[in-house]
């Protein structure tokens, strides 16, 4: 695997059910009641995550997920 191309083990075990929650289209707010997470700690986690699986987009998030988890 490059470089360019990080596998899950890049990501907590949170942002691994974070980006599961936002594969399967939850928004910030449902996946903030789901885990009981504040709404501000949830956008810091997704910013966090696509950031580190290299994803423009919630949709490009997904893919990456469908791939790798």
């Amino acid at each position: 695997m490059s470089t360019d191309e990080p596998g899950a083990s890049l990501l907590t075990a949170t942002e691994v059910k974070i980006l599961s929650l936002i594969s399967i289209g939850m928004s910030d707010k449902e996946i903030s009641e789901e885990l009981s997470l504040g709404r501000d700690e949830v956008e810091l986690y997704v910013a966090v995550i696509m950031d580190k699986i290299k994803a423009p987009n919630r949709l490009q998030a997904a893919f990456w997920a469908g791939k790798h988890l």
